[in-house]
């Protein structure tokens, strides 16, 4: 007569608790879908990321120029009635960390062949924000003056429209974008600012106050 096995009620505890696993083949079928899903969502999550930061860049340097050019019509007689004076306004006005004022790519405040970058034209300064306004008085105008916004500075890429954004600003007595160069949509008051020179800044203004 056989005699019966006892079994060991723990390794029957243990049979029936364990539940089956994932394999290989699955894991890695799981990890080609996560790589799948990053490849298109985390490109989209950083230009997300960088689109808000340019507008929000570029709507705080749009700020100071609005706050300067209200400075400036307080007392447009004496200081910025010259191109000379109007450097000297944004040097003693402005908050800024650096200032290129014979050649703006070579002392390294614009990317080379940057818009607005003529050697011993203009006076381009950098922002806190690193942001730079450039084309200081490149048009020497007593009552108004054609101003570069660009907004990721010497790092580049500079393109109208996208990074930089040409800009009108009107702080004299008088309507001032008469004689500014290739003006398309641009103030005519004292005090005021506005988008200028190509079709491309004037979408680009649409686009950062929409």
């Amino acid at each position: 007569m056989r005699s019966k096995q006892t079994r060991n009620p723990e390794h029957i505890a243990v049979r029936r608790n364990r539940k089956p696993g994932f394999t290989l083949a699955e894991l890695l079928i799981s990890l080609l879908i996560l790589a799948e899903i990053a490849t298109f969502a985390i490109p989209k999550i950083l230009s997300t990321q960088q689109d808000a930061r340019k507008k929000a860049i570029f709507k705080e340097t749009i700020a100071t120029l609005y706050e300067l050019t209200a400075k400036a019509k307080l007392d447009t007689a004496s200081n910025v009635s010259t191109p000379s004076l109007q450097r000297q306004f944004f040097r003693n006005n402005l908050n800024y960390v650096k200032e290129c004022d014979t050649d703006p790519a070579a002392q390294g405040c614009l990317a080379s062949g940057a818009p607005y970058s003529d050697p011993g034209n203009v006076s381009t300064f950098v922002l806190p924000n690193g942001a730079v306004l450039t084309s200081i008085n490149g048009v020497p105008l007593p009552n108004g003056e054609s101003i570069g916004i660009d907004w990721n500075g010497p790092t580049g890429p500079n393109v109208f429209g996208d990074d930089v954004i040409s800009m009108t600003v009107c702080y004299g007595p008088n309507p001032c974008n008469s004689g500014l160069n290739n003006i398309l949509m641009g103030p005519t008051a004292p005090g005021a600012v506005g988008p200028s020179g190509n079709t491309e800044s004037v979408t680009l203004w649409a686009e950062i106050f929409d």
